[in-house]
């Protein structure tokens, strides 16, 4: 095995062999690594490296093979150059050369393709030496020698699996990449290119790894597509901005999600100047009688508004099925139940109307594919999902000749409770209703699942979240059931501060549920904050605690406390929304997981969550002191740096959205209870407010919220113009002149 030892300023890298101690290069400076990869047509590796928009990737095709393994091979040079220069100081000698051809002198050799593009693997899959490489993005990892020139092979079965094998290496080399945009490293001591006992072969568990972006007013950057390659993710929703490189970079394009909700808009205009609803409101669901002018909300019944739906949706798909690998049909996003008319009925329940649907779009699907006017089958996904009704299973047989093949079930359980296991019987609330329609769907849908979470859901306003130990527990419960792939939304493009740890552990664990978590977290802290790791690990584990159960404080959850206060306090959108008539719900806690106060005989927490405001609270406040005194440490790398000030100003944000939450329940509870005065709580929730108006959200870590402003992001904005005047000029000013006066 080397390593490296000083002698007079020069680096040496030594072996033992037979406990001889041998030099083996002397001076990195005079290191040549060659990296032996194919061009195909293509003029040198660098011009093959970015032709992605010169190929055809859903065809077989060699100059296709050529751009992935090429830019496979400019990232392992480039990698190997960083980890020189910032390792040991020096600049590594690496260099390309065509399979075949004269290494001149070397010191490693490095092989890079598959059988069909290089022939050094070919022979070496020939051999024998390929076995345990089975899966299409999986790799082998292999030290081997030729005479007197140390070969090292990243070899896989396609081009995907070369890419995902270079970023293996370059990870055991020291490299990491926890946020897109830039590269850390653990900057090791040694660098160790090839050891005689080297043989890695992986294969991912999970098919599908990846994110959801949203839609395309969240456009994918190029950095966030980089980032995902790198850390070996396979998917992605809406990188319509960028999808020749996405092909390159191996990661599958999806299009669609809340189609329903898109495509059947009452508002559109749909002829001689009426809308889709006044020309045709026996298109929309029946409910109450009357029917229901929502987005989304279809009669299936109606074969009339059923073609009408297809023929938007169809449009849409052609528009971008050049590229398309996915399509997802969703169902109405807007919370509302299916159509109650008697015809509808007797479909059966919500999950069975909407599989009608589904099973006539994949037949639509095909009939375009068979008349030529789509090159390549593509994949549909249907969403069962609790916000309409389809997270519970259908109640009668899937219609005659369903494709379970390229057909595939996504489960999105959006009002589950992160502060348990998605499995835990504990979470009588939430969760346990949620697994047992999940395994629901899994005894009734034989084809592939993939299952959805939202990490970083809309209602969540980008906060600085963190779901690390209970996404520890949910993802090899997962594996287990059977699912073949995961996502989540809405990722941001940038600025992920403490969402690096969600979103980095996400892709470990795609790729491998085993992992061990104290292990993997130490790595992510010592990519992300060097000398600074352990002290930021012990803050982010205080975070996980004071964030896992922030559903109970503003989410999706129908009678979580933003909802409550804002019930309570005059935003008739949500007493609308909620079916109340108008009348105000007294109590703002619904639910056991949280309280205001620590309950008698608790110790403050419930699953991996802190269950009471008070100790939420000042955890926040103890963690941005935390990171405030990190930042002040003198001589910080530059990326650690940049990291602490991502999460601080995240960190920030997040406490005064809850402490914003919190003023407002004690002067609540003051006004209810009368076991104090209010007037101190209203002047402090509403300097919150003011700070929070003046809050620079950084545009990049949006990814769930169309808003910039950090207090619209409450959903608490019209509760303080109307109890509080908070908005109108002056108003902040005379409240706090006068916080003895009770709105």
């Amino acid at each position: 095995m080397w390593e490296r030892c000083e002698i007079r300023d020069m680096i040496h890298y030594v072996s033992y062999v037979n406990d001889q101690r041998r030099v083996m290069i002397s001076n990195m400076k005079d290191c040549k690594i060659r990296i032996d990869v194919s061009r195909g047509s293509f003029k040198t590796v660098a011009i093959a490296a970015r032709s992605e928009k010169k190929v055809n990737w859903f065809v077989p095709d060699t100059d296709a093979d050529a751009v992935t393994e090429c830019y496979a091979a400019v990232e392992l040079r480039n990698g190997i150059r960083t980890l020189c220069r910032n390792a040991d100081r020096t600049a590594a000698a690496v260099s390309f050369v065509v399979p075949g051809g004269n290494p001149r002198s070397a010191g490693l050799r490095i092989v890079l393709g598959t059988p069909s593009s290089n022939p050094r693997v070919a022979a070496l899959q020939d051999a024998g030496g390929m076995k345990g490489v089975s899966h299409s993005e999986g790799y082998l990892i292999l030290a081997s020698r030729e005479a007197r020139t140390r070969l090292l092979y990243i070899a896989a079965l396609t081009r995907n699996g070369v890419l995902n094998g270079v970023y293996r290496y370059l990870e055991e080399l020291g490299l990491g990449w926890t946020s897109p945009g830039c590269v850390q490293a653990a900057w090791p001591r040694r660098v160790v290119f090839w050891k005689d006992d080297l043989r890695l072969a992986e294969a991912p568990r999970f098919e599908s790894r990846g994110f959801y972006i949203g839609s395309a007013r969240h456009p994918v950057t190029e950095d966030l597509l980089v980032w995902m390659a790198r850390n070996r993710m396979n998917y992605c929703a809406w990188p319509s901005t960028h999808p020749a490189l996405a092909k390159k970079l191996g990661i599958g394009i999806m299009v669609g999600g809340d189609e329903m909700h898109l495509k059947f808009d009452p508002d559109h205009i749909f002829k001689k100047g009426k809308t889709l609803y006044e020309a045709h409101p026996e298109w929309f669901a029946l409910r109450n009688g009357k029917r229901d002018r929502w987005p989304g909300v279809i009669c299936v019944s109606n074969r009339a508004a059923v073609n009408y739906l297809f023929e938007q949706i169809m449009a849409f798909v052609m528009q971008h099925a050049a590229w398309l690998d996915v399509y997802a049909f969703g169902g109405s996003d807007t919370g509302k139940t299916w159509c109650e008319c008697r015809s509808c009925k007797k479909m059966g329940n919500a999950a069975d109307r909407y599989l009608r649907l589904v099973h006539e779009m994949r037949r639509r699907l095909d009939a375009e594919y068979e008349k030529g006017n789509i090159d390549h089958r593509i994949i549909l996904r249907f969403e069962a999902y609790d916000c309409n009704d389809s997270l519970q299973p259908p109640s009668r047989p899937f219609p005659k000749g369903f494709d379970m093949e390229t057909t595939q079930l996504e489960i999105w359980p959006i009002r589950r409770c992160q502060a348990h296991p998605v499995d835990d019987p504990e979470c009588r609330e939430l969760n346990l209703l949620h697994w047992r329609a999940i395994q629901g769907w899994h005894g009734k849908f034989k084809g592939p699942i993939i299952q959805g979470e939202f990490y970083n859901v809309s209602a969540l306003a980008d906060m600085a979240t963190v779901f690390s130990k209970t996404m520890a527990a949910d993802v090899p419960t997962y594996a287990a059931s059977g699912v073949s792939g995961m996502q989540y939304m809405h990722v941001s493009p940038g600025h992920w501060g403490p969402r690096s740890l969600t979103n980095w552990q996400l892709a470990r664990l795609l790729w491998d549920p085993g992992h061990d978590y104290d292990s993997m977290l130490r790595r992510f802290f010592r990519l992300r904050f060097g000398p600074v790791a352990r002290p930021a690990e012990r803050l982010y584990r205080k975070l996980d605690l004071a964030t896992s159960n922030i559903m109970m404080i503003k989410s999706v959850v129908a009678g979580n406390l933003n909802w409550n206060l804002r019930r309570n306090y005059g935003d008739y959108a949500a007493v609308e929304w909620d079916n109340a008539g108008g009348l105000p719900m007294l109590e703002l806690f619904d639910f056991d997981h949280l309280r205001l106060h620590r309950p008698d005989d608790s110790d403050g927490r419930i699953g991996n969550g802190l269950n009471n405001l008070d100790d939420i609270v000042k955890a926040l406040e103890e963690i941005a002191a935390g990171f405030r005194g990190l930042r002040k440490q003198r001589n910080l790398p530059a990326a650690a740096r940049a990291n602490l000030d991502e999460d601080l100003t995240l960190v920030t944000y997040t406490g005064l959205l809850i402490e914003l939450h919190y003023q407002f329940a004690l002067f609540w509870e003051a006004n209810r209870y009368g076991n104090r005065q209010p007037g101190p709580h209203k002047a402090r929730l509403l300097r919150i407010a003011a700070q929070l108006d003046r809050f620079a959200f950084p545009k990049a870590a949006m990814g769930s919220s169309r808003l910039a402003n950090a207090l619209e992001r409450t959903n608490l904005s019209a509760p303080l113009k109307r109890s509080f005047g908070y908005g109108s000029d002056g108003a902040i000013a005379r409240q706090e002149a006068n916080p003895g006066v009770i709105i």
